[in-house]
């Protein structure tokens, strides 16, 4: 039930790749806590009938209303939907259970979120790209980060309580993504692979890279 379950979830330095699920492909997150995603890669997930092929963060009631979601230095692309739109992230994806209650907020800062698509999927559990489709429902604030596609997407500024554009950001631009995923190296045990930007990227050297553990861009500069 609602109440046993962990009310957060923190994801730091790690990738996240190739999974597929009937909701959020990558993760699925239903909290009313803060959770936060730093200085890592969710790239080629699939949901198959559900929200999110990267990231579904759900809206609940009760226990698990009002959670808040920052994503900080960190990418996703490259990830499907067969159904739903935000193949990237999708929030409120249960406002049609809680129509009362999509109060979920999510925030970027110093990330890409750029190259996911309403897909076909394989019987081998792999997925051909349709339509761009990045992200759907209420984004509370775009700092300093790349959305590939503002499509079913609704920025929420100050007059609703909400941060908006801030820093350098970019939307509706191709942020120049290699589809390939390497590892570049990085700070600690474990650095996740990347997807490098091509040397025309538009998000090369745009901003000062927030201060996060691994002070590296995707050009690992």
């Amino acid at each position: 039930d609602a109440a046993s379950q962990i009310d957060f979830l923190t994801v730091s330095n790690s990738s996240i790749v190739r999974n597929h699920s009937t909701k959020g492909g990558g993760i699925h997150i239903q909290s009313s806590s803060t959770s936060r995603i730093t200085n890592s890669t969710i790239s080629d997930n699939l949901t198959d009938g559900g929200h999110g092929g990267g990231i579904s963060f759900a809206n609940n009631a009760g226990p698990l209303a009002d959670g808040v979601l920052r994503i900080v230095g960190s990418t996703i692309a490259f990830n499907g939907s067969t159904t739903f739109p935000g193949a990237g992230i999708a929030v409120g994806a249960n406002q049609d259970l809680f129509p009362e209650n999509v109060n979920n907020r999510i925030y970027l800062g110093g990330s890409v979120i750029a190259a996911n698509c309403m897909a076909r999927a394989n019987p081998d559990g792999t997925f051909v790209c349709i339509a761009p489709s990045d992200f759907s429902g209420d984004l509370y604030g775009l700092q300093d980060s790349l959305l590939g596609s503002s499509d079913s997407t609704t920025l929420v500024g100050p007059d609703r309580g909400g941060d908006g554009l801030s820093g350098v950001a970019r939307t509706d631009v191709d942020p120049g993504l290699d589809p390939a995923l390497t590892d570049q190296g990085g700070v600690g045990e474990h650095h996740p692979p990347v997807h490098l930007l091509e040397g025309t990227s538009v998000a090369i050297d745009a901003a000062t890279v927030l201060e996060t553990e691994n002070t590296f861009d995707q050009t690992h500069r």
